[in-house]
This record gives C-alpha cells, sequence and structure tokens, in this order.
C-alpha cells in the first residue's frame, strides 16, 4: 500500500514538473516568484513596431570651396628709349584708367613733332601756290600763260592771211614776183603750225593743274602724318594707366635709362573677384547670378555677401592651390581620392571697412536645395559618413524584418537622404534597436 502511494506520489510530482515546463516554454511567458509564490506574467510582450516610407524631402545644402581673390594681369609696357624722369606711383596704389604713372625725357621727340608741323604749313602753302599758279616748280601746268601764247599765234595767223590776201592781188596784176608770194605762203605754215603747237600747250597746261593740285594734297597728307606719327612718339615718354586697377609692380626708378622698348614698365591688377575650386559632384548645381557667401582668412567671423559671375565647368586634379601630384585621402575602396574640382568665380561686395587685395584665401559658401528620397534618421544605424544599415519590415523574412544596407547623402535636422539600397514602397522600421527582435 506504501509502494503504490508512493508511485502515485512520484507520477503526481512528475506531471506537475511537467505543467511548469510547459507554461515557462510558452512565449511572452515567464515564471517569477512574487510574494513567495510562483505565478506566470509577460515578460516580453509582443511589440507593435513604427514603420515609415521614403519620402520626398527638401535639403538644403551648402557647397564649400577653398580658394583666393584673382585679379586680371595688366602689364604696362615702356615705348620710348630715353631717361626717366618721373614716377608718380608706387605698388599697392589704386589708379584709375587714363592717369599718368611715369614720364620719359621727350626733348628730342618734342623737336621732331615740331617739324613735322612746319613741314605741313610748308605743304600747304605750296598747295596754295599751285591753285594760283606762282610755283616754281610749275613749268608746263600754267593754263593761262598758254591761253596768252594761243591768242598771239591766232592773232598773228590772222594778220598773215590778210598779208596773202593782199599779195595774191597784187601777183595777179603783176606788180609782186613770184618769190615774195612763196615766201608769204611759208610763213603762213609756220604761223599755224605755232598756232597748233599754242593750243596743244593750253589744252595740257589745263590738265596738268588739275594733277598738280592732287600732288599737292597728297604732301599735305603726308605731313599731317608725319606729324600724328611724331606726336604719338612724343606721347609714348608718357606712360597712362590703360584701366582702372591696382599697382602690383613698378619696373621704372627716376634717371635709368631706358635702352629697350616694349618691356614691362609697370603691372596691374585689374577686376577683383574670389575664386573658389569646388568639389566636381556639385557642377550641376551651381548657377552664375547665384547669392553666396564669402569667409576670408584674414576677417573670420565676418560673412562678405558674393554672387556667382562665372562658372569654369571644367575640371581638374587641383586641392585648391596648385595642381596636385599626391591623393589627399582614401576614398573607401583602397584606392586613392584625388581633389578633382572646378572653378567659380564670385564678385564680393564691397565694404567701406575692410580691403580685399589678390592673393587673400578663404572659402566660399554657396547654399542650396535639392529634393531626394529621406527617411527620419532614428531608422538607420551608421557605420560611415555615407553608409549604413535600416531594418525594413519584411513578413516572408524571420521575425518579420531583414536589414538592408543604404547609402546616405546629405542630412537635414531629422531626415537623411538616401541615394541607394531601399524603394519607396519599403516600410522602414523606426527605433528598431528597441524592438524585440526575438
Amino acid at each position: 500500500m506504501r509502494r503504490n502511494t508512493t508511485i502515485i506520489a512520484a507520477l503526481l510530482i512528475l506531471f506537475v514538473l511537467s505543467v511548469f515546463a510547459f507554461l515557462a516554454a510558452r512565449p511572452g511567458n515567464s515564471l517569477l516568484t512574487v510574494n513567495g509564490k510562483n505565478s506566470t506574467i509577460p515578460v516580453a510582450a509582443p511589440v507593435r513596431l513604427a514603420t515609415v516610407t521614403p519620402v520626398r524631402h527638401c535639403f538644403s545644402e551648402p557647397i564649400t570651396g577653398e580658394g583666393y581673390f584673382e585679379a586680371q594681369v595688366v602689364r604696362v609696357p615702356s615705348l620710348a628709349k630715353s631717361t626717366v624722369t618721373a614716377v608718380y606711383v608706387a605698388e599697392g596704389d589704386t589708379v584709375s584708367k587714363g592717369q599718368l604713372l611715369a614720364e620719359f625725357d621727350d626733348t628730342f621727340a618734342r623737336l621732331e613733332t615740331e617739324s613735322a608741323a612746319l613741314q605741313i604749313s610748308t605743304a600747304v602753302a605750296n598747295w596754295k601756290r599751285i591753285a594760283i599758279g606762282s610755283s616754281h616748280r610749275l613749268t608746263q601746268e600754267r593754263p593761262e600763260e598758254g591761253q596768252l601764247e594761243a591768242w598771239a599765234a591766232d592773232l598773228q595767223l590772222k594778220t598773215l592771211q590778210q598779208q596773202n590776201q593782199l599779195f595774191q592781188s597784187l601777183q595777179n596784176e603783176g606788180f609782186l614776183p613770184v618769190r615774195k608770194q612763196l615766201e608769204m605762203d611759208r610763213q603762213m605754215i609756220e604761223q599755224s603750225r605755232r598756232k597748233q603747237q599754242a593750243d596743244l600747250d593750253r589744252e595740257v597746261a589745263t590738265r596738268g593743274v588739275e594733277q598738280s593740285l592732287h600732288v599737292a594734297e597728297n604732301e599735305i597728307r603726308q605731313a599731317v602724318q608725319r606729324y600724328q606719327e611724331a606726336k604719338a612718339f612724343q606721347n609714348a615718354h608718357r606712360i597712362y594707366s590703360p584701366t582702372n586697377g591696382t599697382v602690383q609692380e613698378v619696373n621704372l626708378v627716376v634717371g635709368e635709362h631706358n635702352f629697350k622698348t616694349g618691356g614691362t614698365a609697370i603691372t596691374l591688377h585689374h577686376g577683383l573677384w574670389f575664386a573658389a575650386n569646388i568639389d566636381q559632384r556639385s557642377v550641376d548645381r551651381i548657377q552664375v547670378g547665384q547669392p553666396s557667401h564669402v569667409i576670408l582668412d584674414a576677417y573670420i567671423g565676418q560673412p562678405l555677401a558674393a554672387e556667382v559671375i562665372d562658372v569654369d565647368s571644367l575640371v581638374a586634379v587641383n586641392a585648391g592651390g596648385p595642381d596636385s601630384s599626391n591623393p589627399v585621402r582614401s576614398n573607401g575602396m583602397q584606392g586613392p581620392e584625388w581633389p578633382v574640382t572646378f572653378k567659380v568665380r564670385l564678385e564680393v561686395e564691397p565694404h567701406d571697412n575692410l580691403k580685399f587685395v589678390p592673393g587673400m584665401s578663404g572659402y566660399a559658401l554657396l547654399p542650396t536645395q535639392r529634393e531626394r528620397w529621406a527617411i527620419p534618421l532614428d531608422a538607420v544605424t551608421v557605420l560611415s559618413r555615407t553608409r549604413a544599415e535600416v531594418w525594413i519590415q519584411d513578413h516572408f523574412a524571420p521575425n518579420g524584418m531583414r536589414k538592408q544596407t543604404v547609402y546616405l547623402g546629405a542630412i537635414d535636422r531629422d531626415q537623411v537622404e538616401v541615394r541607394q539600397g531601399i524603394k519607396p514602397t519599403d516600410q522602414v522600421i523606426r527605433n528598431h534597436r528597441f524592438a524585440s527582435w526575438r
């Protein structure tokens, strides 16, 4: 009897243990001791996961690029072989267009100009003499004299014709010998030839006057050209600024003789702009006229208003200075990353209390906006600057979710751009760190 009781008790204990084991194995339940008693309470209640789908978000992304002030170099030459008598500017001076910069000794050039002016006066006087026919050079171009000679020859011919008629009547009556008549005929023939020659000379003289006047006019023009050349040569002894700008270098010394023409006497900087080197990935995001800011190393903390005036879309291996020969950083794929940039020129608004000169360094800040696919920041686990992990709700995956690697872009407050890795219809789990994975 006692043995049966023992067997029954053992079976009862085994049954109770089996019940406890069954209850402990149920999901979401655990056996805990509360006030010294065994009880079952939920310790991992089902969690309702919060999910979102990617949305289009407008990101405000400032583009930055290092750079420095640039200006156009203008080299002003010296054209006179003479002694420097005065230099009116020094390096760093601001000059305006047409301002006198330096002077050379122009004694000989001034004499050449005065001589050329006298040649003009002489040429004009000679033209006037030709016009009135009193020039000593006119031997055939005198129509008035030719006309007078033609008139006299004509008058003599008429006189001889009258005498010939008288001689013929006397000869017919027998009072004049034949030889007298023949002499009269010879004189008439000679006088006719003289008259024709006088007419020809008069016509030639009339035509020659026009050509002589044309020659005299050309001499006046040549004299004027020689004067202009002499005046230009004299003016070359003074150097004027061809444009507004800043003096960069002066290569003249007072008292020094300039032996070579065409050399650079003074170097100017014309215009002033900030040239920023922008990463090639932003080549399609910058437009002429776009407002921006420039922060100079000389004026830290003072953003200067600026505007894009030119975009040079030709990219080059440049790290904001001379051409690079070494990479600046690794690109994360076991290879070098070269600083490939393009140049953007900005016009900086002038400031009364600030001075800008070529070579001043700093960086440009260009605000831009663009619309991209984005998800909340609390939905990603960042692995690097451009790569992260997200959990996507997937009913066919274990525990109803799967891990996905995505590539990130811009970050704006609580949103982050997703460039690659998910689709617009994916349900991305938020705050997945606090969700129950098992």
